[in-house]
């Protein structure tokens, strides 16, 4: 397996111009709920657009509540955000494996509006809801 470095390999500036990365405040409330709990609630949320990833929303960390979640060994690399953490979210006996995740080391030239911040997997999560409208592939995952 190759890993890119952007800050120790120049390969990765031609490549900067075909990645498009931009943030954007969602202006909504947004709250994540998994089996029936609140697992975090936040009116700052991100949007956060990235070629060929699509738009994620982004939270801050701070509005996650931590008793339902347990930090995993699973890492994942991007190299223009460097390694993304991820926790698994457990309320009851339902358990969604590896559903949230962050960059605890952001590299700080590409992405440094999400350093803090955290993403939730939309098919792990029983809702995603922006002030009252269910996220559609939330609920459709949840069906």
């Amino acid at each position: 397996m190759t890993v890119i470095d952007p800050h120790k390999d120049d390969r990765i500036s031609s490549r900067k111009a075909e990645k498009r990365i931009a943030t954007e405040p969602a202006n909504k409330k947004i709250r994540i709920v998994f089996n029936g709990q609140v697992i975090a609630e936040s009116d700052q949320a991100l949007i956060y657009h990235e070629t060929g990833v699509g738009s994620l929303y982004y939270i801050p960390r701070s509005k996650v509540r931590d008793e339902f979640l347990t930090q995993t060994d699973h890492t994942t690399y991007c190299p223009y955000k460097g390694d993304a953490h991820y926790w698994t979210i457990t309320v009851g006996d339902k358990v969604a494996e590896n559903a949230m995740w962050a960059y605890p080391e952001i590299y700080d030239d590409y992405s440094p509006e999400i350093d803090g911040w955290v993403s939730f997997y939309t098919n792990k999560v029983n809702q995603y809801v922006f002030e009252s409208e269910p996220f559609a592939e939330a609920r459709q995952a949840a069906e």
